[in-house]
């Protein structure tokens, strides 16, 4: 029984970059590239003529760039899968929050690059009304982020924000202390802030945030200053400005 054929969109400014992705594809026998743009500037006249399932989406290009197209993209009543190849790592946290399947920084290995395929082919063979939904879910829902993606040594970790229980803010970054240890996170308190669960999260300090269930003591050091003692023994400051607000969310 013949499997049946995916098609593929390139979009990238850099002619070798779409030779690349192209001929990474032609390893794969269900792979079909049914178009190659330079830019966006055609982008939906070409997915409505091509109807493609997936699309290779460079980050950096001319006019619009990439993550702006990616949310027209998923817009769509049926939107294709979205894959970003870039050489830009700093984007990873966006593509993510995007829904992209997947975030492929050049230059790519073929190993690497099928994984790649791999979790392609997973989310297609799914019925497609749960693709529809896995692909929108993050797009339009406007709650509480799940995970975290970050830039570490070599390689881009996904972390569950259900296993951090600390966030410190550290110069331009945030220290993200988890279940499996610390990293460190190229963006500001106040972005998670926003973006963390009320009822799991509160902000305690200018430089702090802490998880309401790791919270194990609050200690008085004198009479202009408190320390948190939470779970893992950690001190972390508790200024008034923040005080009021620990206290409710504690039910104290």
């Amino acid at each position: 029984m013949m499997m049946t054929e995916i098609k593929a969109l390139i979009v990238d400014d850099e002619a070798l970059a779409r030779i690349n992705i192209r001929a990474a594809l032609q390893e794969h026998s269900r792979w079909q590239v049914v178009a190659e743009l330079h830019s966006g500037r055609e982008l939906f006249k070409v997915i409505e003529s091509t109807q493609p399932d997936v699309i290779f989406l460079d980050v950096q290009m001319p006019g619009k760039n990439g993550l702006m197209l990616a949310q027209e993209i998923m817009a769509l009543k049926h939107a294709p899968l979205v894959v970003f190849i870039t050489a830009f790592d700093e984007y990873a946290v966006n593509a993510f929050e995007l829904s992209a399947v997947d975030y492929l920084l050049k230059p790519f290995d073929d190993e690497r690059f099928a994984q790649t395929i791999m979790r392609l082919e997973s989310q297609l063979s799914q019925p497609n009304e749960q693709l529809q939904h896995w692909q929108k879910q993050q797009l339009q829902s406007e709650g509480p982020i799940e995970k975290l993606v970050i830039r570490a040594v070599g390689s881009i970790k996904i972390i569950s924000v259900e296993n951090v229980y600390l966030f410190k803010s550290c110069g331009n970054y945030a220290e993200v202390h988890h279940a499996e240890g610390m990293d460190l996170h190229r963006v500001s308190l106040s972005h998670l802030e926003n973006r963390l669960a009320d009822s799991d999260f509160c902000r305690v300090h200018r430089s702090a945030i802490v998880r309401l269930a790791a919270v194990k003591e609050l200690k008085t050091i004198d009479e202009n200053s408190q320390h948190i003692i939470l779970t893992d023994g950690k001190k972390v400051k508790l200024s008034s400005a923040y005080k009021h607000r620990l206290f409710s969310r504690l039910g104290l």
